[in-house]
């Protein structure tokens, strides 16, 4: 079929009329009408209009509205002239004019920024500002500025975005630094870390990791002294921020300026005055005792609005606040909120005593607002309290001058060490058992699910649903016999892979045989299995290694775990030889201790370990279990 060959005219502009059948029904937005106006005046109408002529010699756009109302806009603002000469086609007869106008906006192909990034680098190269491109094209300088900056990705990071592998938003991340090397670097880690995963905010964490933010509350803190002590920045263009690249001066700086706020609360009065990380602050309550300053005194007018509250909540104390009428209601809404604002404004007049200030501190650090913030009149433990002498407490007894100190307890590290190997014993016996394995990982879901977390009156299971929530935390000591209860940290179940999808690693996981799937149930509960030191405290939670019963021989295995946990290397090493004596003494006797006292802590860690294997009803403070019957063995050394 010969194509239809459509004829060319040129028409003046006030002899076109819309045909008021445009198919847009949707209007474009004012940018884009802004830059189609802006593109006619700097390069004409590239494009010409399909119209269709009447009997009456009028002309009629078909295809083309946007164009022609961008003319006329032209022309009304003596832009361009109303009669100027337009471009068009005249559609022929046998052409249907509506099928014409939805065939010229579907066909058409957008130009990619990619492909318009690369036209503005030629006009930029060629000696156009800016400031030219965006009058020329109708766009916001910052517009044509960030087009500009994607002109500086590596080669490789541009075609993912023409790709489609990355997308705008990435592109415009990767293209906040211009260092080509330091964009190679972080997309190499992206798709080695997290399988091609080019989101913006992780390309802007790792690009921006060595750097401040100027939007960040240290960055706020310092902005002024940053840029008057010269400090670097970067604009990033995408964002509302900049970044510092002077990390170690912003931080002099924030570390001065809070220091001299520090220096005028001394000069006040305050006993001690503490520069702290914010994090620092949450559980003040375990180092400090707080006090509070008195209340302010009450004005007369403050007064009697608290008055005149108090005396209508007494009035109406009978009724619910349903019996109440809408004007009853609305009175006492508003004595309430006039009530508050006078307890308000006499928070702001409290003041400390300078009793109060000589015997508690300050606590300053930089909010997350970007404001210095503070925790006034925390008193140190161990420090009197107002009122009080140094010497004793209120109502404290002194304490004698030849008690002992007592010893300290063992270390968090040994603790986490110990725990973690001998809770290896339990999850050793749940593989064993899939079906408990399921069910009690079945019914920490349901009990987190119903009741929110645990609480007192649910003891829980010890399975941290999240494993973040669980990390498994470092053995050192650990021999051969011991590693064999630790989890193989290269694991993973067999059905997961970076290049399936979830529908298809579901199929996967069903297509497995029964017995493969409880494996794999019973190592997912074993790696949510929290570590206690003592499984059987019912406060904390549900025991079990009682559920896992006689059967399981689980108590047995422990124990023999338990022979090699509590070696030289793993325990008796790891103590103070006054701790050794202490656990050791109540099994070995007082002659024994004093015999003790000449070793060395080497030689007597050792003689320790040794001795006390004799003594299979021995577990230290806070790792007690049950245990199986058993004859305790003898020390033929003895």
């Amino acid at each position: 079929m010969a194509p239809i060959e459509n004829t060319g005219i040129t028409i003046a502009l006030d002899k076109l009329n819309a045909n008021g059948d445009d198919l847009r029904s949707t209007p474009a937005m004012a940018d884009a009408d802004r830059e189609l106006r802006a593109s006619i005046l700097a390069h004409g109408l590239l494009e010409p209009l399909v119209v269709h002529g009447d009997a009456a010699g009028m002309w009629h756009v078909i295809a083309g509205h946007r164009r022609h109302r961008a003319l006329c806009a032209l022309a009304a603002a003596d832009e361009i002239a109303q009669d100027m000469p337009i471009n068009c086609v005249i559609l022929h007869d046998d052409v249907n004019s509506t099928e014409a106008a939805l065939a010229e906006n579907v066909v058409r192909v957008a130009m990619h920024p990619a492909d318009q990034v690369t036209a503005f680098k030629r006009l930029a190269d060629a000696g156009a500002t800016s400031e030219d491109i965006a009058v020329r094209f109708g766009l916001a300088k910052v517009t044509v500025e960030k087009r500009l900056r994607l002109a500086a990705l590596a080669p490789e990071i541009m075609a993912m975005y023409r790709a489609g592998t990355i997308s705008l938003e990435s592109a415009q991340a990767y293209a906040t630094t211009a260092d080509v090397e330091a964009q190679r670097h972080v997309a190499k880690q992206l798709a080695d870390e997290y399988a091609g995963n080019h989101a913006a905010h992780l390309v802007l964490s790792r690009l921006q990791r060595e750097k401040l933010r100027s939007d960040s509350p240290l960055g706020k803190f310092i902005g002024d002294e940053y840029r008057r002590a010269g400090g670097a920045t970067e604009v990033t263009l995408f964002h509302d921020y900049s970044t510092m690249s002077d990390v170690e001066l912003a931080k002099r700086l924030a570390t001065t300026k809070l220091e001299t706020i520090a220096a005028r609360l001394r000069e006040v009065g305050w006993k001690w005055v503490e520069l702290v990380d914010e994090n620092r602050t949450w559980n003040v309550w375990q180092d400090y005792r707080e006090i509070h300053a008195p209340p302010a005194e009450a004005t007369e007018a403050e007064r009697a609005v608290i008055e005149a509250y108090h005396q209508w909540d007494a009035d109406h104390a009978e009724r619910d606040w349903d019996e109440l009428s809408d004007e009853e209601q609305a009175e006492g809404e508003r004595l309430d909120q006039a009530r508050h604002a006078a307890e308000a404004a006499m928070s702001k007049r409290r003041r400390f005593t300078p009793e109060q200030m000589a015997a508690a501190g300050v606590l300053v650090y930089l909010g997350r607002s970007g404001e210095a913030e503070f925790k006034e009149g925390l008193v140190r433990k161990g420090d009197p309290m107002p009122g009080q002498t140094a010497d004793r407490g209120a109502g404290a007894a002194a304490a004698p001058a030849d008690k002992p100190a007592k010893p300290r307890g063992y270390s968090q590290a040994l603790r986490d060490n110990i725990t973690e190997l001998r809770a290896g014993v339990l999850r050793e016996v749940l593989r064993e058992q899939p079906t408990l394995a399921q069910d009690a990982t079945n019914f920490a879901l349901v009990l987190l699910l119903f009741t929110g977390h645990t609480h007192s009156f649910y003891p829980s299971l010890p399975l941290a649903i999240r494993g973040e929530h669980n990390p498994r935390l470092p053995v050192s000591g650990a021999s051969d016999e011991l590693k064999e209860w630790l989890d193989d940290p290269e694991w993973r179940p067999p059905f997961l892979s970076n290049s399936l999808t979830v529908g298809e690693m579901f199929d996967a996981y069903r297509a497995l045989s029964q017995d493969a799937k409880d494996a794999v149930v019973s190592e997912v509960c074993c790696r949510l299995l929290r570590s206690e030191p003592n499984p059987n405290n019912p406060d904390t939670t549900y025991n079990l290694h009682a559920a896992l019963g006689a059967g399981a021989d689980w108590s047995m295995r422990l124990l023999r775990a338990d022979e090699s946990v509590f070696s030289v290397e793993t325990f008796w090493g790891k103590l103070r030889k006054d701790q050794i004596v202490d656990e050791a003494r109540p099994y070995l006797g007082d002659e024994w201790a004093e015999r003790a006292g000449a070793m060395k802590k080497g030689e007597l860690a050792a003689d320790a370990a040794r001795r006390m294997r004799a003594h299979a009803g021995w577990l230290p403070k806070g790792f007690e279990t049950p245990r199986p019957e058993r004859e305790p063995a003898t020390d033929a050394a003895d």
